[in-house]
C-alpha cells in the first residue's frame, strides 16, 4: 500500500536540497565573477591595466559569467 512512498519522498527531498545547494553555489560564483569584472574595470580606469590587457581579461570574465548564468538557467 504505498510502502515505497517515503523512499520516493526522500529522494525528491535530496534532489531538491542538491538543486538548492547548486543554485546557492552558482549565485555566489556569479557575484564573485561580477566583482572580478568590476575590479578589472577599475584597474583599467586607474591605469593598472592597458587597453589590450583589459579587453582580453574582460572578454574572458564575461564569458565565464555567461557560463554561470546559463548553469543557473538550467536549474530552472
Amino acid at each position: 500500500m504505498g510502502g515505497s512512498a517515503p523512499l520516493r519522498h526522500g529522494v525528491a527531498d535530496a534532489e531538491e536540497i542538491a538543486d538548492t545547494t547548486a543554485r546557492q553555489e552558482l549565485e555566489a560564483a556569479k557575484e564573485a565573477k561580477y566583482r572580478e569584472i568590476r575590479d578589472a574595470e577599475l584597474d583599467f580606469r586607474t591605469g593598472k591595466l592597458g587597453e589590450a590587457d583589459f579587453k582580453a581579461i574582460d572578454r574572458q570574465l564575461r564569458a565565464e559569467a555567461v557560463d554561470i548564468l546559463r548553469a543557473i538557467d538550467r536549474l530552472g
